[in-house]
């Protein structure tokens, strides 16, 4: 009975994900702008900034990165970035809960939480673009044999899923807190800072003092982004399954978090209307 229920709840989550996908497929114009602000210009400076240092420096390596790994590097954490983007996740929840619409869509048989989550899937799928042009580039510059090649795209395919859902629920836990705040601002900029620090976008974690490595590699920010890229290059020492354990762990205790701290909130908050 239990797998009958979920089967359906899957189901039910189909439109959802179709939905999202085809607002994102009709506004072309922003998709295609999207792409080339939020990709190739950070690349491009980080493509000038690299090639500067490493030519200035007359260095073939630096930090266990060679240029053209750290170029390869950047290109996917570039994509990673903007395919675990949040940024509308707490946007849209905050517009919801200071409209008045909350509650009506809390009363849906679906969980706000998986509505949301199937949302942002579907919204994201054409951002995967992106990243799986670079796996074929990498592939085909490093001459990865078939085989090997197949592998590495199962298990980008595998990570992509895995850093979604984590992205989906760190965003959801920032975004909860938009009922007890009249703006979202400060958290957007919160979240923005953490992803781009913590997710090792900045610069990789290899480049952060000794002692910090610990704690940067154990917070969810890096599972996001900087760990799955590290899967993706080969550079991912503990393999793909610690990964996905790694992350199914943080994914199932941030739901349990947001879902008790939803609940709280919401009974405490006085702008659900109706």
């Amino acid at each position: 009975m239990s797998s009958m229920k979920c089967k359906i709840n899957l189901f039910n989550l189909v439109p959802y994900c179709k939905n999202a996908y085809k607002e994102v497929y009709i506004d072309r114009g922003m998709l295609v702008t999207d792409f080339f602000l939020a990709t190739i210009i950070p690349y491009i400076i980080q493509f000038m900034l690299w090639s500067w240092f490493f030519n200035s420096a007359e260095l073939n390596e630096f930090n266990g990165y060679q240029y053209k790994t750290l170029m390869v590097y950047y290109v996917f954490v570039i994509a990673f970035n903007r395919l675990n983007n949040g940024y509308g996740i707490v946007e849209y929840y905050s517009s919801i809960a200071h409209s008045g619409s909350l509650s009506s869509l809390a009363c849906k048989p679906i969980s706000l939480a998986n509505q949301r989550l199937a949302d942002f899937i579907g919204g994201s799928a054409l951002y995967c673009l992106p990243v799986v042009i670079a796996y074929f580039v990498h592939v085909y510059i490093a001459q990865v044999d078939l085989l090997s090649a197949v592998i590495g795209l199962a298990k980008l395919f595998i990570v992509m899923l895995f850093s979604q859902i984590l992205c989906f629920y760190v965003s959801y836990f920032f975004a909860i807190f938009t009922l007890v705040l009249y703006r979202p601002h400060f958290l957007l900029n919160l979240l923005s800072a953490f992803q781009i620090i913590f997710g090792g976008v900045l610069i990789p974690y290899n480049f952060w003092p000794e002692y910090l490595h610990m704690i940067m590699k154990l917070n969810p920010f890096y599972f996001i982004i900087a760990a799955p890229v590290e899967v993706i290059i080969g550079t991912y020492n503990e393999g793909i399954l610690h990964y996905c354990m790694i992350t199914l762990a943080y994914i199932v205790v941030l739901r349990v978090i947001t879902s008790v701290l939803e609940n709280h909130l919401v009974k405490r908050s006085s702008i659900l209307g109706g």
